[in-house]
């Protein structure tokens, strides 16, 4: 079975292209004729090792270079290269004579619709949630264009597959062909997990407003003064790192938050900690929260939609705060950082729960689904 991807660039190191290239490479292993299609990879090195039997190939389209242009011409631009983009693509679609289209990108679906005219399964990941798709950006007038045009592509795409079960279930008060699979998820390699004696509590996620760093700062103000031997390691970069660093660097003495860059080996840091928190606004799975809980450690993360209350089972394997409520967040928190026992116990059934998220189980949702497309 030949299977083809469809991306922009394989070209940050972030979630989505560790998972997208996980499960290429695990399909590629599992004997399935995998190929990799980029619009904008351009001169950029993929950050994630890609298996040598992938088929992988950029288009060289290069989208961002409209934007070196003044506004008239970057319009024209835009249609030359969305054009280009569109010839590109069918030549090598027709080329390649895949038995099914995977899109991993929102602005790619309604061109590759337009390519196989229902000839060839076309399945649409989203990796983000439904209501955060379908209001993004209102009050930008063009891409709120793009946006509608997006969605209302996905009702000619074979299968939406959504992350968490509570988003199928949004997804299919307007779409009926939608599926959930959540994340494969790097689960801890190592024999190590925490001893749940160290004073430490980890954070890991993008410093963006998604993710809430200002609420962390505020609990984290509360739990400093009555834990002062208690510190907070935060990983991390983004758009707002210096707004971040502002505010710590100034309540330093006080604050008892410690700032690191992005690591590579994470799951050592995770050993390291007794605890691992998330103050995310939305979040459409949260790969972190089964990375951390398969280390042994317990969890706190707000209710927020929808990948904790699916991903954390409230007092079993951590605690799930409801409301954004900051004064049950800090009191939750307070229970782990007084009650070793209490950490070990909840950690233990963590590293029992993040299992449902390895590569085998989801990536054999994965193969259910390609076979019934191909049959």
């Amino acid at each position: 079975m030949k299977i083809l991807y469809v991306y922009k660039a394989l070209a940050i190191w972030g979630g989505i292209e560790r998972v997208l290239i996980d499960k290429i490479n695990y399909l590629a292993n599992f004997g399935y004729s995998v190929y990799v299609i980029t619009a904008d990879q351009g001169e950029h090195i993929i950050p994630y090792h890609l298996d040598n039997r992938v088929n992988y190939e950029d288009l060289k389209i290069m989208s961002h270079k409209q934007y070196e242009y003044p506004l008239i011409r970057r319009i024209l631009e835009k249609i030359h290269l969305s054009i280009l983009f569109k010839k590109r693509l069918k030549q090598r679609i027709n080329s390649i004579n895949p038995d099914i289209i995977i899109c991993v990108t929102e602005y790619y679906v309604d061109v590759i619709l337009g390519i196989t005219k229902g000839k060839i399964p076309v399945i649409a990941e989203n990796h983000s949630n439904y209501k955060y798709t379908k209001h993004l950006n209102k009050q930008n007038p063009i891409k709120l264009i793009l946006r509608k045009r997006y969605m209302h592509s996905l009702k000619k795409a074979s299968v939406i597959v959504s992350l968490t079960q509570k988003d199928t279930m949004d997804w299919k008060k307007k779409y009926g062909h939608v599926v959930t699979i959540p994340n494969v998820v790097h689960l801890n390699p190592n024999a190590n997990t925490s001893s749940y004696e160290n004073h430490r509590v980890i954070f890991v996620g993008r410093l963006a407003a998604q993710k809430g760093w200002k609420d962390l700062i505020k609990i984290w103000k509360i739990i400093h003064r009555k834990y002062q031997d208690w510190e907070l390691d935060y990983y991390g970069d983004g758009e707002d790192k210096n707004d971040f660093l502002s505010i710590i660097n100034k309540y330093q003495d006080h604050i008892g938050i410690v700032y690191h860059e992005p690591v590579h080996d994470i799951f050592s840091k995770y050993c390291e900690s007794s605890i691992f928190i998330m103050t995310s606004v939305y979040e459409p799975f949260g790969l972190v929260l089964p990375e951390a809980m398969s280390c042994g450690l317990p969890v706190v993360a707000f209710d927020c939609n929808y990948g904790p209350r699916e991903i954390i089972t409230n007092g079993t394997n951590g605690f799930l705060i409801y409301n954004r409520n900051i004064d049950e967040f800090v009191y939750r928190l307070s229970c782990l950082i007084e009650n070793e026992p209490l950490r070990k116990q909840l950690g233990q059934n963590a590293i029992t729960s993040s299992q449902q998220f390895s590569k085998d189980i989801v990536m054999s949702k994965w193969i259910d689904l390609f076979n019934e497309l191909a049959n």
